[in-house]
């Protein structure tokens, strides 16, 4: 099997190092995705990637100081491979502050296509991302702490392996919603998730778990809540929207984003969700709502799946 990691550490070197947009652009594909590191959305292209590190670089141009922490890699697809690391990047040195930051650690997954002779990146994304200062800024004490208190909450409320709510904190925030207007609730189930793990490895699987992660929010409001409540089950709760117009066109867009993912991940594979939905009552707890909703999940998968249906639907 073929490395990609020449490939990876290439990728970070010129981002991270070298501060370099030509660099960082002659390594990806012309159709890359990139999530995380560099913006709060994604990035969808290399034009649209390029436009992103020319404002970062011209905002931080000192090189970061990283090092490879951890590294495994596993082949998706033909000629499709898959690398997961901890990269530790440090600040640039201060002149004007006595204080060392520890190193920010972030958990990178690239995923690279081979064209040619070369490997090109084609997904990238990192977890727990933090902003660089600005030039010639090094973080205070008092940023170093707030840094450190902001990972735990992060790693107390989120899912390690999506970035997304986890099941307790999800579940939380669905039930405190409880006296607020109508909502509803969607539980969205990857179609013969067992075919993946076994067609592709469960690496595979878990690339799969965090493009759905990703579509999703790419499409939900800011005070939506998406969480995955365990395997390939996830939770989309549309706070104050009762449109069912509205919530089929949501579906459809993330539906559409996780399986062009997928594509990318490993061209020819092709994956469907299923999704049942119910709309609250003001006041009903979320296990009551679950249970509608998870009622409706089952008509969706025994009717062929790639669907959806609303609880009150026959």
């Amino acid at each position: 099997m073929s490395t990609i990691r020449p490939a990876f550490e290439a990728i970070l070197d010129a981002y991270f190092a070298k501060r370099d947009i030509a660099t960082s652009l002659d390594a990806a594909c012309d159709d890359v995705r990139a999530l995380g590191p560099w913006t709060s959305g994604a990035v969808r292209d290399k034009s649209e990637l390029a436009r992103v590190l020319a404002d970062e670089f011209d905002a931080h141009p000192k090189a970061f100081d990283y090092t490879i922490i951890g590294y495994v890699e596993w082949e998706l697809a033909p000629s499709v491979m898959q690398c997961g690391a901890s990269v530790a990047v440090a600040y640039p040195a201060s002149s004007n502050s006595d204080s060392v930051a520890p190193p920010l650690l972030l958990r990178m997954t690239a995923t690279m296509r081979q064209i040619g002779d070369s490997w090109k990146l084609a997904l990238i994304h990192a977890s727990i991302p933090e902003e660089p200062k600005g030039a010639g800024e090094g973080p205070s004490l008092a940023d170093v702490r707030m840094h450190a208190i902001e990972q735990l909450r992060r790693e107390a409320t989120t899912d390690a392996l999506t970035g997304i709510l986890n099941r307790r904190e999800t579940t939380r925030l669905i039930d405190a919603a409880a006296g607020d207007a109508e909502g509803m609730l969607l539980i969205v189930d990857v179609d013969d998730f067992k075919n993946i793990n076994d067609r592709f490895g469960h690496q595979a699987g878990d690339a799969a778990l965090v493009a759905l992660a990703h579509g999703i929010r790419e499409h939900v409001c800011a005070d939506d809540v998406v969480g995955r409540l365990g395997g390939d089950e996830f939770v989309v709760y549309f706070s104050r929207l009762v449109n069912r117009d509205v919530v089929r066109t949501k579906v459809k867009l993330f539906g559409d984003a996780f399986g062009q993912a997928m594509f990318d991940i490993a061209p020819g594979l092709v994956v469907t969700l299923s999704v049942g939905v119910a709309q609250r009552v003001a006041g009903e707890s979320f296990d009551d709502l679950y249970r509608r909703a998870d009622a409706a999940l089952y008509k969706a998968k025994h009717s062929g799946k790639a669907t959806m249906f609303f609880d009150d639907e026959a």
